[in-house]
């Protein structure tokens, strides 16, 4: 398990997925081991939360009803492993939107991930 202790990234996710298994598709996406809704990558510990923000209607609102998506995954990135977990976040955010899964990445690097990680960008899917 990697010393993540740093909040890395958050990644808002609208899916009527159940939570167990939304946390097994990312464990199969980033090749990390899955404990409850906690998956453990090579260089972070994604934790996959409900989101309490959650709201049917606001969700739709854009660019910024993407707080009020379903789920939140908390990423928590080992020391050092910064540029590996950009490459998981760019892997998760591209594998939901070629699902039409709404999905926004927001961190400190979202501007170099494909789509400047979905925020107030047309081009991938959103909450109806």
């Amino acid at each position: 398990m990697p010393a993540a202790n740093d909040l890395n990234c958050k990644v808002y996710i609208d899916t009527s997925t159940e939570r167990a298994e939304l946390a097994r598709q990312i464990s199969a996406l980033t090749g990390g081991a899955v404990e409850r809704f906690t998956v453990t990558a090579a260089c972070a510990e994604m934790d996959v939360q409900l989101n309490e923000e959650f709201d049917e209607k606001r969700r739709a609102e854009f660019p910024d009803g993407f707080l009020y998506f379903r789920y939140v995954v908390e990423m928590y990135t080992s020391p050092g492993e910064e540029a590996q977990c950009r490459h998981l976040v760019a892997k998760i955010v591209g594998y939901f939107w070629s699902n039409t899964i709404p999905c926004v990445a927001a961190c400190d690097y979202e501007d170099e991930l494909p789509n400047r990680g979905g925020y107030n960008s047309t081009a991938v899917p959103w909450a109806k």
